[in-house]
């Protein structure tokens, strides 16, 4: 288990830690607190970038 801190995950995933943040508290990323500090296991974020690829993207156009 490797694990890492929101300012070392915002320079991987080159996202503000307030995005960061706001992720977790939505879920939308693998995360945990301990000691009341936002922290992510470099393996599951690894696999989660992963699926993020693999997602089919089903975008839509604005009718106006």
């Amino acid at each position: 288990m490797n694990i890492i801190t929101v300012k070392e995950l915002e320079k991987i995933l080159k996202v503000k830690q307030k995005t960061l943040y706001q992720w977790a508290e939505l879920g939308q990323i693998p995360c945990i607190k301990m000691q009341g500090c936002l922290r992510c296991d470099l393996d599951d974020l690894l696999k989660w970038v992963d699926s993020c690829k693999k997602a089919p993207h089903n975008f839509q156009l604005a009718k106006y």
